[in-house]
């Protein structure tokens, strides 16, 4: 059983199980993007408060959660952890059609966000033992691209639920949101069949809580810019989530249904092609330059998404919508190659650590931040009709910072992987 993680059809399947997890956690917690309209108008709320029922209500249990699950990761069956939360999502879903009250559909957001923390570290910690370096990036793409299709199809469906919501309904969009609760019953089934992988390349004295924060430490010069250029990332497509969709409905003034579909292909094309070519690009850069060459190329690819955020800025909905795809598919691809990476260049015995931190911090700026700092500053800029103008700044702004990070930092990430060791004992 010790080498049957190497089997190629036992590790194919884990993988899809993977990339089914992390599926049906975004897809959990971008439930009520399609919605979030008409629930706004429904319950009297501001888009501030929608802000905070999108962002923070999501990102603080995700963030305080993130890293006690990651130093479980890194010391425990990794595998035990998948039922119990994909069981959490579908109760949250759930919870949330059945209430009208703003404070209990907040706390089914928190649920949302403490599944979605859980199931990324473990999954992306388990595919560095189920392929080697080399094949790590086309690994992680499947789980990206899982990771990656829950919003789209939550958009999709939610938009198009909504849409055929019977007209006796009181509340249309609790009738749509229980409804978008059942995919997430077959997650929870599939989930039994996931198995623990044998551990790699793992250090049992750095492995020890007495000596993680010591060992991490060292590893600052890689893991501070990867963290820091993921974070810029996460704030642009955090922003982008949450206000794209009412935008396209003010902006054009679009149906639902027509909403959703825009934002379903939009997020389904570029969660298919961002994935897959930064998991090329991944390996591509690993195979002739190592995570040097991995990191200079990520800082290309974030200034070339600069011009694509001007989507909120052109007169046709299609334009605006392509220009969007653009956009999003840089960030998906920065985000495979990223984490991609951070497999490569983080030691085993903190790689759940260090992907519960990175969670727990984006947590923060993509959930929490973003989308306060696209109502806070359209509100500054002139309130409800200055949305695309304080989009565009956002994105505009962590891309061009992205650049920055990835670029400058590449000088401090080694050539080859071999010299990883050396990168760690440097510092």
């Amino acid at each position: 059983m010790q080498g049957m993680p190497w089997h190629k059809h036992y590790g194919a399947l884990q993988l899809l199980l993977l990339a089914v997890a992390t599926w049906g956690v975004t897809y959990a917690r971008f439930t009520l993007g399609p919605l979030q309209e008409a629930v706004r108008i429904s319950l009297g709320l501001t888009d501030n408060q929608i802000a905070w029922l999108q962002g923070p209500a999501v990102a603080i249990p995700m963030a305080l959660g993130a890293i006690p699950l990651g130093l479980f990761v890194d010391r425990r069956r990794r595998a035990v952890l998948f039922v119990p939360f994909a069981i959490l999502s579908v109760l949250g879903v759930t919870l949330a059609s059945l209430t009208s009250s703003p404070y209990v559909i907040a706390a089914t957001r928190g649920i949302a966000g403490l599944a979605l923390a859980a199931i990324l570290v473990a999954a992306y910690s388990m595919v560095a033992d189920l392929y080697p370096p080399a094949a790590r990036g086309r690994a992680s793409t499947l789980v990206a691209l899982g990771e990656i299709a829950g919003s789209p199809a939550a958009f999709a469906l939610g938009g198009y639920l909504l849409a055929c919501a019977p007209a006796q309904s009181v509340l249309p969009w609790q009738w749509a949101l229980l409804r978008m609760s059942v995919p997430l019953l077959l997650v929870t089934l599939l989930m039994s069949l996931l198995r623990e992988p044998a551990r790699r390349g793992m250090n049992a004295e750095a492995a020890s809580l007495h000596n993680v924060w010591q060992h991490l430490w060292q590893y600052r010069r890689v893991i501070g810019p990867l963290l820091l250029g993921r974070m810029t990332v996460w704030i642009a497509d955090g922003a982008v989530l949450v206000w794209a969709a009412p935008l396209f409905s003010r902006n054009f003034h679009l149906s639902p249904d027509r909403v959703g579909a825009l934002m379903g292909v939009s997020l389904f094309v570029s969660g298919v092609c961002g994935p897959l070519m930064g998991g090329m690009l991944a390996d591509i850069c690993e195979r002739f330059g190592g995570p040097r060459l991995t990191m200079f190329a990520l800082g290309a690819v974030a200034l070339c998404s600069v011009p694509a955020a001007l989507f909120a800025h052109v007169s046709s909905p299609i334009t605006s919508c392509v220009m969007l795809t653009c956009f999003l598919t840089s960030g998906y691809l920065v985000g495979t190659a990223a984490i991609s990476l951070a497999t490569i260049v983080v030691p085993g015995e903190l790689r759940g650590l260090y992907l519960a931190v990175t969670i727990s911090v984006c947590a923060l700026l993509f959930i929490g931040v973003a989308p306060l700092m696209v109502s806070l500053l359209a509100g500054a800029l002139g309130g409800h009709d200055a949305l695309g103008h304080a989009l565009t700044a956002v994105a505009m702004g962590t891309s061009l910072l992205g650049f920055a990070v990835f670029t400058f930092a590449s000088r401090y990430f080694p050539r080859s992987s071999a010299r990883l060791e050396l990168a760690g004992s440097t510092q």
